[in-house]
């Protein structure tokens, strides 16, 4: 029961609703109470972050498996919670400071109401319109959901948008046909696209944290890499993924799926890695020296 919840879970991602309780992203089943129907919501390891204090670290480059080829297939659906695109295939990515090899399952988004707010990750207090999560889990397990719950069992990409004057045409055959897909449960089958399109031209420089699932029932089991590049998106494509519909929506009450983000959590004493230099804070080699150079100035007052 356990292995086929999981799994239920990872394919519907922000979707997994049991029995013990609905969840949602505003009042009674918002996010101040996942906590206390889904008790892993409420551990220390806990995401969205703001990253800010980063610190330095030289990380290999990713590499790709599949990603500069279409894969067999992609289905974009409505969860309630999201809009989400599964992936066939066997597209993978090692390297880059990852524990493991992983394989991609599905990407997702989250947006806001307007175009202050939308991203779940902020840097430096500042966040985004829109943020996709590429989700992939441990080539260590046969499924994403024998993943979900294992430490380090899911690799999460993820990255931020930001408003351009002209359209994105790489973004177009996931935002032209989300109105298929204005209730949930809905789904439409995508004209596969290379899933390198989606990603930064800089794949280099990215942020690098452990945390969890944004969502119930928020395992604290992904590696997270945040990437410092942003992609564009234009007002008008932005627009189609406010005009979607929350879980319980129907065409003649419908509830535009806005805000779909859950507030950054405390950070708790986790380092933050940045792989590029002239993050808020100094390398961990630096900071070593410093304390170290302290320590030989303190003697030599004391012999003095």
């Amino acid at each position: 029961m356990k292995l086929q919840l999981l799994a239920f879970c990872f394919a519907a991602w922000t979707a997994c609703v049991v029995k013990a309780a609905e969840w949602s992203y505003a009042g009674e089943d918002g996010p101040s109470h996942w906590k206390d129907h889904y008790e892993k919501c409420g551990l220390s390891s806990q995401s969205p972050i703001d990253i800010t204090g980063a610190q330095y670290k030289n990380l290999a480059s990713f590499s790709f498996t599949g990603y500069n080829t279409a894969p067999s297939g992609m289905t974009l659906s409505n969860n309630g919670h999201t809009a989400v695109v599964n992936v066939d295939g066997n597209l993978q990515v090692t390297n880059g400071g990852l524990p493991d090899t992983y394989k991609v399952a599905q990407f997702h988004f989250h947006w806001g109401s307007d175009d202050t707010k939308g991203s779940e990750h902020l840097v430096n207090g500042k966040q985004y319109p829109l943020e996709m999560h590429i989700v992939h889990f441990s080539t260590k397990y046969d499924t994403a959901g024998d993943a979900i719950d294992k430490k380090e069992g899911l690799a999460v990409l993820g990255v931020f948008f930001e408003i351009s004057n002209t359209d994105n045409q790489t973004m177009d055959e996931v935002v032209d046909n989300l109105q298929r897909v204005l209730y949930a449960k809905q789904e439409f089958e995508l004209e596969a696209f290379p899933l390198e399109n989606l990603l930064p031209n800089n794949k280099d420089d990215f942020f690098r944290y452990n945390g969890s699932l944004t969502t119930p029932p928020c395992y604290e089991s992904v590696v997270w890499t945040v990437f410092r590049e942003t992609v564009k998106i234009s007002e008008d494509q932005l627009a189609n993924f406010r005009k979607i519909n929350e879980a319980g929506s129907t065409s003649g009450n419908p509830t535009p799926m806005v805000n779909n983000f859950r507030p950054i959590m405390d950070l708790n004493g986790r380092t933050i890695l940045a792989t590029f230099e002239g993050s808020a804070a100094p390398s961990i080699a630096t900071r070593q020296n410093t304390f170290l150079a302290l320590l030989a100035a303190l003697s030599l007052m004391f012999v003095l």
